[in-house]
């Protein structure tokens, strides 16, 4: 005759609902996002087969859907973003989103892809260039790899209202590289702009910290970093290293034109809590979010 244990039972069952509901447990106490429309840039962590376990793409790729959909932002801006990744998610998020890619070689390499609202919005122009002194062809800074900005004018549905969102990655190895690609934005925004007045959505894994000449450039040009004015921020660590650490630097970014009203800036640090404390996170990088009073 087979015994039942009930405590086992118990314990296991109780092991699966933790499972099954905890994504997105409080971890590192963050403090709750407020209402409102929101903006999100999100470095992924490409795939590679450096990683295995929880870390692996395989495993985390439902993580990364799962944190898109539990903020339901309407722009979200990601990094390191290959085409079979952006294929996953493009996928994962159809109900809601629609979206904007391109590999920065054009077939198979990283991407920075726009996802947005497809309710809120609807694309009515787009574009990609590369942060080089060419940008309108597949070229890059002498002595560095390519990087790319892409970007989207979107329009409000049912309304003439428009917005201009921008997302790049910025090269991590050279601080000349970062502070061109700085300035190429800007001058490339006036461009897309074209003498309106739209506003302006930039997101973006600068590889830099606040106080360096690359970001500055941005944040005293058209843009303003939206964590400016956030002191109560626990910890400003964006990047993790799988650890879940919050004290260190910030180098992603949420920047906005004028026109916008902020409410608050959170760094997103929960994860999924696993049976034996195990804790599993979407990516190295903590994504970022600004919340707005209205878009």
């Amino acid at each position: 005759m087979i015994r039942f244990d009930t405590k086992v039972f118990l314990g296991s069952l109780i092991t699966a609902v933790l499972f099954a509901t905890s994504f997105f447990v409080a971890f590192n106490h963050p403090s709750p996002f407020p209402a409102g429309p929101c903006i999100m840039s999100f470095n992924i962590r490409c795939e590679t087969t450096a990683d295995s376990g929880t870390h692996a793409w395989g495993f985390r790729r439902s993580l990364v859907a799962d944190m898109v959909m539990a903020h339901k932002c309407d722009f979200i801006g990601m990094q390191e973003v290959f085409p079979d990744q952006y294929r996953f998610l493009a996928d994962e998020l159809h109900s809601l989103y629609d979206s904007v890619y391109l590999p920065r070689d054009g077939v198979k390499d990283e991407g920075v892809p726009i996802f947005f609202l497809k309710a809120n919005w609807t694309a009515t122009e787009n574009g990609t260039f590369w942060l080089s002194d060419t940008p309108d062809r597949m070229s890059n800074f002498p002595g560095h790899g390519y990087r790319i900005a892409t970007w989207v004018r979107l329009q409000r549905n049912g309304t003439n209202d428009s917005v201009i969102v921008l997302n790049s990655h910025f090269d991590p190895d050279s601080e000349e590289a970062r502070t061109k690609s700085s300035r190429l934005i800007l001058q490339e925004l006036e461009k897309i702009k074209n003498g309106t007045n739209a506003k302006v959505v930039m997101t973006g894994d600068l590889n830099a910290t606040p106080k360096t000449e690359e970001v500055s450039i941005l944040s005293t040009g058209m843009l303003r970093d939206t964590a400016r004015k956030s002191r109560k921020l626990r910890g400003r660590a964006t990047y993790h290293d799988w650890k879940g650490i919050i004290h260190g630097d910030k180098i992603d970014y949420v920047f906005l034109s004028e026109g916008f009203e902020r409410v608050a800036f959170k760094i997103e640090r929960r994860a999924r809590l696993l049976p034996g404390g195990v804790t599993a996170y979407p990516s190295d990088h903590f994504p970022v979010i600004a919340v707005l009073k209205e878009l």
